[in-house]
């Protein structure tokens, strides 16, 4: 729900001046949310680790969107807190960000009758860009990611064209200590990475669209901030069907990676090493005309690792800016599966089993692609090649509804049966299974 007010010319956000027709009052859209989420992880799967683990997080947003006529802006405010971590947790910046803005650009638009549209803005931005798997605002973070630079966008009947030439906003303060008292540091941009792309979708054909990105992703040490000076050029293709009632549906996505990066960010490694990666999405589901609205879908993903260290050359594909939850679910403290090294196909069952209700059952099955790769989530390694390349079998559910007009509920559990090697390895955690499960309430304005 949106709260829509026409205020007096004076408050509205100052945008750069343009020649307009003058015909459209002022307005100010308010919107705003504020989610409280407990989570607990018992048998953790990540290298060297025990015990049990919880976290309380909160996380409120404030949005202000101010448009007249071919003028528009937006700021945003977020303040993400938590509560209840212990020295195991992984508690980064993706968590903690407090009180800082997460947008604050003004832009101009133009419209050319209901199929043609053009629109450019700039300033520090939250958006998503196609298949989310490469830039996204990364939604069930409880921290969400901006950039600075700009953005245009392009509409034309079936036709969208996208490009952005951004910097990264650095969450701060990022040190343990000051995360886990929620201090406050005014967030910075990384002006020493330079991200960039383009991004074209067609959905003139039948009922499936197309769509084509370029990223380029650059970066260089900083003064006490050393890098993996990534030079990483990113280009993908998707091809895809939405779900429909009685027909089948499918997604069909792949990227390759290509440039130069470091081993590691040590100051002392000057060795660029030749990045050759691949990944691939594939899924088909089927929705069904019955009372539950079912949708069966077979997902895989299929991602490179780098089988050799010692070479010349860096294997592993690198996530950029995406949206793990898109293809691997839930993140948070559990996370146990990431955009690298991964081969892990799911099934999923997605339905609804009364009016406002919406509930997803999965059973997935994973390996590392790559044995002389560590499982990226977890560092798990079997440097001495005792176990086989099996992460295990995971069961997970999510439910999702309405309490009233304001407040929504998402209640979520993952269980993961540890293979041979999250159980065997030399560095890998307790070997009991691992059980996760969460239930978060947002109340929205």
């Amino acid at each position: 729900m949106k709260r829509r007010l026409v205020l007096p010319a004076v408050l509205v956000v100052a945008l750069p001046s343009v020649s307009v027709a003058q015909n459209q009052e002022p307005s100010l859209e308010i919107h705003g949310s504020y989610h409280l989420r407990y989570e607990q992880l018992n048998n953790p799967f990540r290298a060297n680790q025990s015990g049990s683990d919880q976290l309380l997080a909160a996380r409120l947003l404030l949005s202000f969107k101010a448009e007249k006529d071919n003028l528009f802006g937006e700021f945003e405010l977020q303040d993400s807190r938590t509560w209840l971590d212990d020295a195991g947790t992984p508690l980064g910046t993706d968590d903690v960000n407090t009180a800082d803005a997460l947008q604050l650009y003004a832009g101009w638009r133009n419209s050319r009758g209901p199929d043609e549209s053009f629109s450019l803005r700039g300033g520090r931005m939250a958006f998503d860009i196609g298949s989310r798997r490469f830039f996204s605002r990364a939604r069930f973070r409880n921290s969400y990611r901006a950039f600075t630079g700009v953005h245009a966008n392009w509409q034309q009947a079936d036709w969208q064209w996208q490009a952005l030439y951004v910097v990264p906003v650095e969450a701060r303060p990022f040190s343990r200590q000051e995360l886990n008292r929620n201090e406050h540091e005014f967030d910075r941009e990384q002006s020493n990475v330079r991200f960039w792309g383009l991004h074209s979708a067609w959905t003139g054909w039948e009922k499936t669209a197309l769509d084509a990105s370029f990223f380029s992703l650059e970066e260089e040490d900083r003064s006490g901030q050393p890098t993996r000076d990534r030079d990483i050029q990113t280009l993908a293709l998707r091809w895809l069907k939405a779900p429909a009632v009685n027909e089948w549906d499918f997604e069909v996505e792949g990227a390759v990676q290509t440039g130069t990066v470091r081993a590691t960010a040590a100051a002392s490694d000057v060795t660029d090493l030749d990045h050759e990666a691949f990944m691939l999405h594939a899924h088909v589901g089927y929705r069904f005309a019955d009372n539950w609205a079912s949708r069966l879908v077979l997902r895989m993903d299929y991602v490179t690792g780098d089988g050799n260290p010692d070479d010349d050359e860096s294997n592993r594909f690198d996530g950029l800016y995406g949206s793990n939850p898109v293809d691997f679910g839930i993140t948070g403290i559990y996370g146990a599966y990431a955009r690298a090294n991964i081969v892990s196909p799911i099934l999923k069952w997605e339905f609804t089993p009364r009016a406002g209700y919406a509930m997803e059952l999965g059973y997935r099955a994973s390996w590392v692609e790559e044995e002389n790769d560590a499982h990226t989530t977890s560092n798990v390694l079997d440097s001495l090649d005792q176990t086989n390349a099996f992460l295990g079998h995971q069961l997970e559910m999510r439910l999702r509804f309405g309490l009233s007009e304001h407040i929504l509920a998402d209640l979520g559990a993952a269980y993961l049966h540890k293979g041979d090697l999250l159980r065997n390895a030399v560095n890998a955690a307790d070997a009991g299974n691992t059980a996760y499960w969460y239930a978060q309430f947002t109340y929205q304005l």
